[in-house]
């Protein structure tokens, strides 16, 4: 009996282990503006595996990356080409420019807490899977440009997706299969899902009348089929596929 409690116990520290966030010496901290949070600026630690804290000394992390003042920012791994399992706090309501671009492996974020992602966050990461963007979440420019994304959802109450004539918001992911629009869009900006080959599904609520202010939104998307083209044209669209 004795062996097999120890051995249970074993198991739970290596289970408990496994979930554990990592040291705070893992990371380049600071306060944010407001001191009420920290920010994790980069990641100084060794492990291919990084479980971001929900607090540190006391504070919640509530910020990803720090933005500089020409509009990037600086990379959460630096521009190393390891790969790497990111598990980001539902704490997290920041992820600034340039924050995971570039990043290779498994990036776990939920985005639904997120009221920002800054300016390339994600521009050529690994980020797969499906992303849900909510009304109260702000979007810099290519935050998903070049990631691996399958499925991208606009939630109702959004009126603009895209903020300048070159937001490449979703170009060239490859992956990216569907998209969906709410009934509440009003404006799109950019080529923002320019050459996304994969591309087939473009949910966009019956009757909505979208400016599409870029004839080059869906250049290239060769996989969208007839119908579907039918539906984006009768929204507004009136350039090339």
């Amino acid at each position: 009996m004795k062996k097999i409690l120890l051995a249970a116990s074993i198991m739970l520290t290596v289970i408990f282990a496994c979930f554990a966030a990592n040291p705070e010496s893992d990371f380049e901290v600071d306060l944010t503006p407001d001191e009420t949070g920290v920010m994790i600026i980069s990641y100084l630690g060794t492990s291919s595996v990084i479980d971001i804290p929900e607090e540190i000394e006391g504070f919640p992390v509530v910020q990803i990356g720090r933005a500089e003042a020409w509009g990037g920012g600086k990379r959460f791994v630096g521009y190393s080409k390891n790969s790497f399992t990111i598990t980001v706090p539902k704490t997290v309501k920041i992820i600034e420019a340039d924050a995971f671009a570039g990043c290779k492996g498994t990036i776990n974020v939920d985005f639904s807490n997120l009221t920002y992602i800054g300016n390339t966050a994600f521009n050529n990461s690994d980020l797969s899977g499906k992303v849900v963007i909510t009304k109260d979440c702000k979007l810099g420019y290519g935050v998903f440009a070049f990631s691996k994304i399958e499925e991208i959802v606009f939630e109702e109450g959004i009126t603009q997706i895209g903020i300048e004539e070159y937001d490449n918001l979703c170009e060239n992911c490859t992956n990216l299969k569907s998209v969906t629009l709410p009934s509440t869009l009003q404006t799109v900006k950019g080529f923002i899902f320019n050459s996304d080959k994969a591309l087939k599904e473009v949910n966009i609520p019956d009757g909505t009348i979208i400016d599409w202010q870029d004839s080059r939104i869906f250049k290239f998307c060769t996989a969208i089929p007839l119908k579907v083209k039918s539906k984006i044209k009768a929204s507004g669209y009136t350039g090339d596929f």
